[in-house]
């Protein structure tokens, strides 16, 4: 390669592969880094070179790479990249094709970014053998979890300033982390708080973390209660997730009428018969495994008088309990007597179905029409009460670049093969076109470092029978390469990817489950072999309707129309359905997943939770109208009646605030206090049911009586059955 090939300007995704392969190699002053060849643009000047640098060696970090630097003998920095906390992946990944939309997400989001480079990584040793645009891949929240995730690997403190739901004010903590978990929308990180009032015998705290408001520092400290941890058993642990679910599952046994609640029946894996009710209606019994109470009580409670809960009878005589709270709250609820603006534009009440607590959450981007706090009247026990600071604005920081993971990933497949490959094949492989991948290996071929002595050495020797022209039919070989040929990732690569994962399992065909779960065990058994056992979170339970959710993908990747039954709430206190006809989009992939459906010349969100009996209708669209249709659900905001709810309680509902979007938790010394929107009282019902009596009054801008009526009707119920 000649002088002016050499000094030619580099792309930027050449340029930092280059510096990856140089820092993984040896430690480096920035003098020496200047001197790749990358860096020798004839038409900038030092100084703006020196800058392409540093802003090079900042994506790298924010690519995820363990990126270290420490001072030389005279004071000048010196850079590397550490490898000893990469996790080799041991064993063959399965067909990644129900994870190719993640690719899509690249670029949206930085949690997106490490979860698509493992993603490339992966791809290296095993095939996607096609699109599926049936799902949005959705990934929780977490801007610095490749902060936190650093420190869990090298076994290091940090420091965090954190901005909790319950305070007005932001607080410096050192904290030593264990585990991240997922969980709600959003990543959690479970640490021990350092403090010197408990240095003995620091208590463990669960942190959202993205209430965490500035960049993580790491400490040079160590971290010495970690190695506690499995044994510990999270001693009384003051952790927001526990609050918000325990993770217990239990067995249920409940009681339907005969062709009602039928999204609920296909949830069992068992259905007995079941003795007549009493004004002569056919019943079943549905035994439905390892779900959730809360879950449970929410279906119960949207169900209303078509399902009885029969077992376990403690969590039975828990559910009458509440019912009966609920019934005392709805009928001392307060009317607040200003209520939000603009609630006639809204759309169909419950047409997007956003009941559940707090898994269904409404999501972030439905537009919450809603009164300032200060227009809604204070009742007299409300007087003392301010408003919480505003959550701060975090500042941005630089995107990691996905490339350097696809090409990492290219070498490790091309050493693979150790044959000839044709471009078609290899861009085929990767799912991106001739041009992309022949763009991708001609920065690959141009990769060339310093060497001791001085000089330049190419350390990629890639073969390719056309460098200047993307023919499908040029040959590629790789001949020799710097890379290990076992794949690794690094700890937040992997957290991120095992999220999407859990996201996705009850959503995909039954078929694909177990694939998909090799595929998790196969990460964590991978993790925990190379000491991140504590980092990894339990799998996810199976809920989902699975055949209604294969029949959905199918229409929605081949563009066919569906006609399904959806169930909604009814003011007679049971569900109703209605048949529904349309082509779907896609699947919004979230805790509360929403089926997008194109009907009637309109965008509709419908719970996937609530479909039964779908199948496939003849009609279809062509590719065309469906890229059309689906850019018009992209810029057409969720929109439905909504009403203002104000919680008084215990410190248990704190929960509420982190993960209800546009609640508020409000300073009062006496007691908690929350705000936030709702929906429709079948909403409210669900989350008063699932708060219990952590919350002690109610009070809204509509009558809550509906929901003392309902309470008192299935009360009725279950004292009926008891006698």
């Amino acid at each position: 390669m000649g002088d002016n090939d050499m000094t030619a300007p580099r792309t930027a995704s050449d340029r930092r592969y280059t510096l990856r392969c140089k820092l993984n190699e040896d430690h480096s002053t920035l003098e020496e880094l200047l001197r790749l060849p990358a860096y020798q643009d004839k038409e900038k000047s030092l100084s703006q070179r020196r800058h392409l640098l540093e802003s090079d060696i900042s994506v790298l970090r924010e690519s995820g790479e363990d990126l270290r630097v420490r001072l030389g003998a005279h004071n000048e920095e010196i850079y590397w990249i550490d490898n000893s906390h990469k996790i080799t992946i041991s064993g063959a990944p399965p067909d990644l094709s129900i994870l190719y939309n993640l690719l899509a997400e690249s670029g949206k989001s930085t949690e997106a970014e490490y979860a698509s480079a493992a993603l490339q990584i992966l791809l290296s040793a095993t095939n996607l053998t096609e699109k599926n645009t049936a799902y949005r891949i959705h990934l929780p929240r977490g801007k610095y979890i490749l902060e936190i995730a650093t420190a869990i690997a090298r076994r290091q403190r940090v420091s965090i300033k954190y901005a909790a739901a319950y305070s007005s004010r932001c607080t410096q903590q050192i904290i030593e982390p264990v585990r991240i978990e997922a969980h709600y929308d959003a990543f959690y990180v479970l640490a021990y708080k350092i403090d010197e009032s408990a240095a003995e015998n620091p208590p463990l705290r669960t942190y959202k973390i993205d209430r965490i408001v500035e960049k993580p520092q790491l400490l040079a400290d160590s971290a010495t209660n970690t190695a506690n941890f499995e044994s510990e058993k999270i001693r009384g642990a003051d952790s927001e997730l526990e609050i918000i679910n325990g993770f217990s599952t239990y067995d249920f046994q409940v009681r339907v009428k005969k062709s009602r609640a039928l999204p609920l029946r296909e949830l069992a894996a068992k259905i007995t018969s079941a003795p007549a009710a009493k004004d002569g209606s056919a019943q079943e019994d549905l035994h439905i495994y390892q779900m959730q109470k809360e879950d449970m009580y929410e279906y119960l409670v949207f169900y209303g008088r078509d399902a009885q809960l029969l077992a376990p009878l403690e969590i039975r005589q828990d559910f009458y309990k509440r019912l009966q709270h609920l019934q005392r709250l709805a009928r001392g609820g307060e009317v607040l007597t200003a209520a939000p603006a603009n609630l006639a534009d809204s759309a169909e009440p419950d047409s997007t179905g956003l009941n559940s607590v707090p898994s269904s959450v409404v999501p972030e981007s439905a537009a919450l029409k809603t009164t300032p706090k200060t227009a809604l009247k204070s009742t007299p026990s409300t007087t003392s009460i301010s408003q919480s600071a505003p959550f701060p604005p975090r500042p941005d920081s630089k995107k990691g670049d996905i490339s350097l993971a696809r090409k990492l990933s290219i070498l490790y497949y091309l050493q693979e093969k150790s044959t000839s490959l044709t471009l078609q094949e290899l861009a085929d492989h990767y799912q991106i076109s001739c041009e992309k991948m022949h763009k991708e290996l001609r920065e690959l071929s141009t990769v060339e470092i310093t060497q001791a002595g001085g000089g330049y050495c190419s350390i990629v020797d890639l073969q390719i029978s056309d460098v200047e022209n993307a023919r499908p039919d040029c040959r590629i070989r790789l001949l020799e390469s710097p890379e290990r040929t076992d794949i690794s990732l690094n700890l937040v690569q992997l957290i991120t990817l095992v999220a999407v994962i859990d996201y996705l399992v009850n959503l995909i065909d039954p078929a694909v489950v177990p694939s998909l779960f090799h595929l998790r065990n196969l990460l964590t058994s991978s993790a925990a072999a190379h000491g991140y056992g504590s980092a990894m979170w339990r799998p996810p339970q199976i809920t989902g309707n699975r055949e209604v959710y294969k029949v959905l993908e199918a229409a929605i990747n081949n563009q066919q129309e569906i006609h399904f039954t959806y169930w909604k709430t009814h003011s007679s206190g049971y569900a109703t359905s209605k048949e529904v006809s349309g082509f779907p989009i896609q699947i919004q992939v979230k805790d509360a997943p929403l089926l997008q459906v194109y009907t009637e010349e309109s965008c509709r969100n419908y719970r996937l939770d609530r479909i039964s009996q779908a199948k496939i209708g003849r009609a279809t669209l062509s590719k065309r109208q469906y890229a059309e249709i689906k850019t018009q659900f992209r810029r057409t905001p969720l929109q439905f009646h909504t009403g203002q709810l104000r919680l008084y309680g215990h410190g248990s509902i704190k929960w509420v605030a982190e993960q209800i979007p546009q609640a508020v938790l409000l300073d009062n010394e006496q007691e908690t206090v929350l705000e936030l929107p709702f929906a429709n009282l079948q909403w409210v019902a669900e989350l008063l049911i699932r708060l219990g009596d952590g919350v002690e009054k109610v009070a809204a801008t509509t009558s809550l009586l509906p929901l003392a009526e309902k309470a008192a009707a299935l009360l009725d119920i279950y004292e009926e059955s008891e006698a």
